[in-house]
Parts: structure tokens; sequence; C-alpha cells
């Protein structure tokens, strides 16, 4: 998440308190496992437009729900029907906007006006997807013997979204969200079209009725968004709001609320931690030949916490004394009994201070003859 200058976003300044959340999902998650996607289908008539397995998530027609048959005077009949688009990254498709201009589906730039104009390259877009048609395909395509730059699994363009509205009212629903405010008044990015970031905030979220009703609702009250889905790998992650609570009223939110705070916060976290250890597996390969990726990032983010409730928030900081708390052991300052570097970490001063003083002291300490020997 960036904030609207284009600056990183701070999650360590936002960190909050979780809201008290109900003991029952508001929100449903399911995932559909070994899914294969199509191959270039040479010479097969007529061509699958998207994988068997997907084929009832992505463009099946339910029964209709409560909420439907209300609004049809209870007919099943005339229930309004479900339809599919996808919001995908232009950063991760190359020509996109120009793809889509030739695909004759119904589409649009999340962005507009003069954001349009700079950013339409890397910019969200969504689309209105139809069974038979080849840019529809091409999304759910990998063919390893056959590669194409328009084959577009692998890249994880996107999101996928059911629902009844029209194309123009989910337009104005979601760029709602495309720049989210915090109590402060302060203005961020919230790329929820990249699949790992709308996993981990609707996983987070799950049991927030009032999260939930805002993003799959279009109106105020009925949850006319069906299902949010993400490919990932050979999975299909769907997100689908719990009929029990499809009532819920949505209540006004100008500002992120503590929840979702907290869920960009652990997502910030998680991600540093993933980049630290993957630098800490290329600089110290050796020393680290027989801790699985699971430990050293698990070791990796209690490291970060730590360093971070001593006052440490750059990057850069963290890295190095991370690698310490991983190569010299826990808790590194207590090796060897290096009273200096405890007493240090425990000052009141600025980072910037505080690190120069501490490398410093491993420079000059016992510690540093140990890390040339490991």
């Amino acid at each position: 998440m960036t904030d609207h200058d284009g600056a990183n976003f701070n999650q360590w300044d936002m960190a909050a308190d979780p809201q008290t959340a109900p003991d029952s999902p508001s929100l449903i998650i399911e995932t559909i496992e070994g899914v294969e996607p199509l191959d270039d289908q040479f010479g097969v008539d007529p061509k699958k437009t998207m994988p068997d397995a997907l084929y009832d998530a992505l463009f099946g027609q339910p029964d209709p729900t409560e909420a439907d048959l209300k609004v049809t005077g209870g007919d099943p009949k005339v229930a309004p029907t479900l339809h599919t688009y996808a919001i995908l990254d232009a950063a991760k498709v190359p020509n996109l906007p120009e793809l889509l201009a030739s695909s004759d589906l119904e589409h649009r730039c999340l962005f507009k006006g003069q954001a349009e104009d700079d950013l339409r390259d890397v910019a969200p877009w969504i689309v209105k997807l139809e069974e038979g048609n080849s840019f529809t395909r091409n999304l759910f395509t990998q063919d390893t013997k056959n590669p194409a730059p328009w084959y577009l699994w692998d890249k994880e363009p996107g999101i996928y979204i059911r629902s009844n509205a029209t194309l123009d009212d989910l337009w104005k629903h979601f760029r709602k969200f495309t720049r989210v405010e915090d109590i402060s008044e302060k203005w961020f990015y919230f790329r929820f079209w990249e699949p790992k970031v709308i996993v981990h905030y609707l996983t987070y979220t799950a049991k927030s009725a009032d999260a939930v009703s805002r993003i799959f609702s279009t109106k105020m009250v009925v949850r006319n968004i069906s299902a949010i889905l993400v490919g990932e790998d050979s999975k299909l992650f769907s997100f689908t709001p719990n009929s029990t609570s499809s009532g819920h009223e949505v209540k006004p939110q100008k500002y992120l609320t503590s929840l979702e705070i907290k869920a960009f916060h652990e997502y910030g976290l998680e991600n540093l931690a993933m980049k630290i250890a993957a630098k800490l597996r290329k600089n110290f390969a050796q020393s680290l030949v027989e801790t699985d990726h699971k430990s050293l990032h698990d070791s990796v983010l209690t490291s970060i916490r730590r360093m971070r409730k001593l006052g440490f928030n750059q990057e850069r900081y963290l890295e190095t004394l991370v690698a310490w708390d991983i190569l010299f052991g826990p808790e590194f300052e207590v090796q060897d009994g290096r009273s200096l570097v405890i007493e240090t970490l425990g000052k009141a001063i600025n980072e910037v201070e505080k690190f120069k003083e501490i490398s410093l002291l491993m420079r000059t300490s016992s510690l540093k003859g140990s890390a040339n020997g490991r």
C-alpha cells in the first residue's frame, strides 16, 4: 500500500488493536485445489473458456438468494443474472488497454481524468468477461510448451468478481477503494486488485460484518457482489458473504477502521519478513542451509516485531539487526554478556543514533569474530 503521493505506506505508524469480531464469520472462504490452466487447445473445437474446475465458480448461475427473491417478488425465473467481471493490473499485462480495446468486452479504467491519461499502462481496469471470448480464455491459459505473452494465468493479473450489478455500478463502487483515508485524513492507495493484497485483507477482516458489507455492497443494504475470487498458482480462493448476515446494514465509513489498519500493518510485516528472509538466504546460504523457509520466515518476523518495540522502523536497519538475531542467536545482545549493547538498545534516542552506537559496539565485540567463523 502506498500513499497518494507515491511514497511507501508506513504501516509501522498505523498499528492498532483489532476490533472485537463476532465468532461466526461474515465471509465464507473456500479454496478450489488442483486447478490446471488451459493449454493452447490447438486443434480443439470448440475451445474451453476456462478449466472445468472453475466453471461453476466463475460462470455458473446459482440458485437465487432470499435477497434476490425479495427483489423479484418470489419468482426465481426472473432473478437477476450473475455476471462475471475481472479487475486487472495493467502493470502485469503488457498493452492491457489495447488488448481490452480489441476484445469486444465492456471495460473501463478505474482511474479517470489526468490519472487515467498518465497511468493507464499501470492502472487497474475492470472488464466484464464473456464465455467464448478469446481474451477471457487467455486469462485462464498457461502453456509451458508454447508460451505466449497473451497467456495470463501465471501472471496472476488480478481478481474476479461475481455480481448482478452493471459494470458502471461496479466501477463507481471499486473506485472508492483505490484511495482510502486514515483518521488523520492522510490518503493511501489500496491495491486491492493485487491477489496477495486482497486475500490477506479479506481473510483478516472476514469476521467484520461492516468490512464485508462495504466491500460486497454497491448499494447501502443489499450485498449484490456475491463473490470475489482470486487465482494463485494451482488454486482459486473464493470469498463469499455469509447468507445469514446478507441483510446487514452498511454503515458509512469515511476512515479506515482499526481492524483494517491492523490488516494492512500485518501485510506490511509479512512482506518485509519475506524480503529480509530472501536476502539472508542469499547472503548467508551456508549458515542457513539446514533452516527451512517457514522456520526462517517465522524467525525473521519475530525479530522484526522485537526490533520495532526497541524503536527500529527503517528497513535498512532492520535488515542488519534481524541478521544479527538470526546468525548470532535470538536476542544477540545478551550473547557473551554484551551489557553495553543491551544498554544502548534500551536508550530513548532516535533510531539513527541508536543504530550507529550498536554497530560500533558490534564491530568491536567478540561477536564479530564469531560471525567471521560462520
